[in-house]
């Protein structure tokens, strides 16, 4: 059977990741003092996990009791949908106040590993909504050009040039240096 890949490359797969979701998947959710917070829900998020990965599973799941509140901590190994890609792995956590109601866990345990998952998928870009509600301080002046950080898109072999210095096989192993500059 002919695996089908979503994306040509890891430069195709990499500006996925640094899209913004139409404003129509947005929720907003009221956190108190008159204020706001945006999110995807994780029902949009796991649609396009399920889009941009050739498969991801949550690994690790733990569960731990702290001062009242559950926590939930995951891994999420994932395979982005491009030839020659490795599986990688991210993790993210979720912490909920422990309710004193009959079968509080029963509904609680799903709600936390969701915000858990959903947090882990965050980490890896705009598309599952990382940079959603986040604002710049005012009272820092940045410059009018700055532009939030994208992800450094280039093909593999160049990224390995770029922090990998070749070295020639006569070089004796004293004469090698690091591939980059270290700051210690």
């Amino acid at each position: 059977m002919e695996e089908i890949y979503r994306f040509k490359n890891r430069v195709e797969y990499i500006k996925a990741l640094d899209k913004i979701l139409p404003d129509k998947f947005i929720q907003k959710r009221d956190i108190g003092n008159g204020k706001t917070h945006s999110y995807y829900p994780i029902g949009i998020k796991e649609a396009v996990a399920d889009d941009i990965f050739l498969e991801w599973n949550v690994n690790d799941e733990k569960y731990n009791e702290l001062r009242g509140m559950l926590i939930c901590t995951i891994k999420l190994n994932y395979t982005p949908s491009y030839p020659g890609a490795d599986e990688l792995f991210c993790t993210g956590s979720a912490a909920v106040l422990i309710q004193d109601k009959k079968n509080a866990l029963e509904y609680q345990l799903p709600g936390v590993e969701s915000e858990a998952v959903g947090r882990a998928l965050g980490k890896l870009g705009n598309i599952f909504g990382r940079n959603l509600s986040r604002k710049l301080n005012k009272d820092v002046a940045l410059p009018p050009d700055y532009t939030i950080r994208k992800h450094e898109v280039m093909p593999d072999e160049k990224l390995i040039e770029k922090h990998v210095e070749k070295v020639e096989p006569e070089k004796p192993v004293e004469e090698i240096k690091p591939p980059i500059d270290l700051p210690f």
